[in-house]
């Protein structure tokens, strides 16, 4: 027994908590559902991502600009077969140490700039090296400049220039993909406002049906009426009570298309969650909507597909520059100046006799005495110099320049077709806007008559004076006035928002910042 009551307690706990999670309700502003749907949108996501990357692509092509240090060490033993007497051994052995210092130097005119500073220690038994060992210094300077082909800061620079075009292009990308999702869910919240509004209007057309019934019954009654009346009354209750199912079917094909727009759900849980709005459309438009010029000046500012466009045109022509110069001559002009410097251990001989005196004697040398001497430029060397190239056919780069011109006029014909589609967009948004705001009040006083004329088709049947038939046709054009009325201010919310994402001013009244959706 004690079991059976155990069991049945715990039945109708979950059979509570379920009823409980069927009915949970959210009561979500506008705003909040906007602040969900960019924080949970994935398409979004995606898209700062690949800004991000786009980002990390301008660091990257600086890399061409980055001073570059090469250090090179190397150690060498030879040993020949003396060829002349002169060497003074049978065999000749050399040791030889270098130690290389580079540092090198891309600059924006093209130009390639290095330094190098060269150190050697050479030791052999040979006798013919005054010095034993000896160690030989030499700093040398290295300019080369293009002055016809791969001259100047757009060749030089290409890739930064197209990174950073694409960098800002991605931007104007992200703030394309937040409008459109901000557009989506206010669109979708005025739907799922539009779509209880509407079960409202048809339980008040259900409510009125029942009402025009009871009375009809009451009548039938008292012999007032012929009871083949009541049968328009009940078809129309039945009529009413249908058009509430498909009230609701819309109201909860709303309400998943919102709760999918603010990734809320996942596949087997929070479907049941039913959200309730808390903001009520507006009826009148709050800011005074500019003429046609004014409006495509601010859409020129502020569209985000313009914008868009025109750093993708920045980047075919810088292609079409460099396309063009690469199809001149290669003329280089290089500069080189040097310094040497030597010092070492000095060999004396007897009578100073290379080839029969012997080694009477060593004068100890600084190793850096050569480093020394080379950085005080003691012994100073430059050569200047042209270098021409003349390609006998350059039908290749003539090729790629065509080519180049071809996406440069396609990318300014985009641009065109792109800023006729704002304006055509902004020329629809207005006539909207002005239109949605004459039918607001038309369908309000329509609305407004309909009422009257009803109240007064009633009180003409109470005296007999109409018929049912009358009061029900009388009741079907209240009904249509009042889903008339609500779809007309719904259909003006939409439309002002169609005009500001045209224009590219939608995000601007939300306060939204793009550094706070990149985090």
């Amino acid at each position: 027994m004690k079991k059976s009551i155990l069991f049945l307690l715990i039945v109708l706990f979950l059979s509570s908590l379920i009823v409980a999670a069927n009915n949970k309700i959210l009561k979500l502003s506008l705003e909040q559902c906007i602040t969900q749907g960019l924080k949970k949108n994935l398409d979004l996501n995606i898209e700062i991502l690949t800004y991000k990357e786009s980002v990390e692509g301008v660091s990257s092509s600086w890399g061409l600009f980055i001073p570059q240090l090469d250090l090179q060490l190397s150690e060498r033993r030879t040993k020949s077969p003396s060829s002349s007497f002169l060497e003074g051994a049978d065999i000749t052995k050399t040791d030889t140490s270098t130690y290389n210092l580079q540092l090198s130097q891309k600059l924006p005119t093209g130009a390639d700039f290095n330094l190098n500073l060269q150190s050697t220690k050479t030791e052999t038994n040979n006798r013919f090296y005054g010095f034993n060992p000896s160690y030989s210094t030499r700093l040398t300077l290295n300019f080369t400049q293009p002055l016809l082909k791969g001259f100047g800061p757009t060749v030089t620079k290409k890739e930064i220039l197209i990174a950073t075009n694409n960098k800002k292009a991605a931007l104007y990308s992200l703030k394309q993909k937040v409008m459109d999702i901000v557009y989506s869910i206010e669109e979708a919240y005025w739907n799922l406002v539009y779509a209880k509004m509407n079960l409202k209007v048809k339980e008040e057309a259900l409510r009125l049906a029942k009402d025009l019934l009871r009375k009809n019954e009451k009548q039938v009654e008292v012999g007032t009426l012929a009871p083949i009346e009541i049968m328009a009354a009940k078809s129309e209750v039945a009529t009413r009570e249908s058009e509430i199912i498909q009230a609701k079917s819309a109201i909860e094909q709303a309400e998943d298309n919102l709760k999918k727009m603010l990734n809320i759900v996942d596949f087997e849980k929070n479907w049941d969650y039913k959200i309730e709005p808390v903001d009520i459309p507006k009826t009148e438009v709050n800011f005074i909507i500019p003429d046609l010029n004014e409006a495509i000046e601010i859409a020129k500012n502020n569209n985000p597909l313009l914008k868009q466009q025109k750093f993708n045109f920045k980047n075919k022509e810088i292609n079409l520059k460099v396309a063009k110069n690469q199809m001149l001559p290669t003329l280089n002009l290089q500069a080189s100046y040097w310094t040497t410097g030597l010092s070492g251990d000095r060999i004396l001989y007897e009578n100073n006799d290379f080839f029969r005196g012997e080694i009477i004697g060593i004068i100890k040398g600084d190793p850096t005495d050569s480093l020394r001497d080379a950085l005080k430029s003691i012994y100073n060397n430059w050569s200047v110099s042209l270098n021409l190239k003349i390609p006998l056919s350059n039908n290749a780069l003539k090729a790629q320049y065509a080519a180049a011109k071809i996406q440069y006029d396609k990318s300014l014909l985009q641009i065109k077709t792109t800023e006729q589609s704002v304006i055509q967009e902004i020329r629809n948004a207005i006539r909207e806007v002005e239109s949605s705001l004459k039918m607001v009040h038309a369908t309000r006083i329509a609305r407004e008559l309909a009422k009257s004329k009803l109240d007064a088709e009633i009180k003409k049947l109470e005296t007999g004076l109409s018929t049912n038939y009358q009061v029900i046709q009388y009741q079907k054009d209240y009904e249509q006035s009042k889903s008339s009325e609500v779809k007309a201010i719904i259909d003006l919310n939409i439309a002002v928002l169609k005009f500001k994402k045209a224009i590219g001013t939608l995000l601007d009244d939300y306060g939204i910042k793009f550094r706070e959706i990149l985090k």
